[in-house]
């Protein structure tokens, strides 16, 4: 076997495990899928696909749902947290930010901060 013959044989190799990898992830996805829409209509009378799932409780509280498996996370200590980030950003750009450029790029992370909130 030459060389031409050998790279040529390795480049087939890797392009068939590429696609064995590609076709393993999207049958692990259709299963899934299918288990999720299975437990949905069996479960909550729904017939559609969930597989993540957002829910808004009150004004303070948002259920993530993950496979059926519900979490509920309080906003009140993620709006504190993005408040001291916001605190944390002011002091580092009235101590660190000398150039324009800088400053433009800080405010526009304080908008999306903002608008987060």
């Amino acid at each position: 076997m030459n060389r031409v013959e050998k790279f040529k044989e390795l480049r087939m190799r890797r392009r068939r495990s590429f696609l064995c990898i590609v076709l393993f992830v999207f049958i692990i996805l259709a299963g899934f899928t299918t288990v999720d829409y299975s437990l949905n209509s069996i479960m909550n009378n729904e017939k559609r696909i969930s597989v993540i799932s957002f829910k808004r409780i009150n004004d303070s509280c948002i259920s993530i749902g993950i496979m059926n498996m519900n979490m509920k996370i309080d906003l009140g200590i993620v709006n504190k947290s993005c408040d001291k980030i916001k605190k944390l950003l002011k002091q580092w750009e009235r101590k660190y930010i000398n150039s324009a450029k800088n400053i433009f790029i800080l405010k526009n992370i304080m908008k999306i901060i903002n608008y987060m909130l």
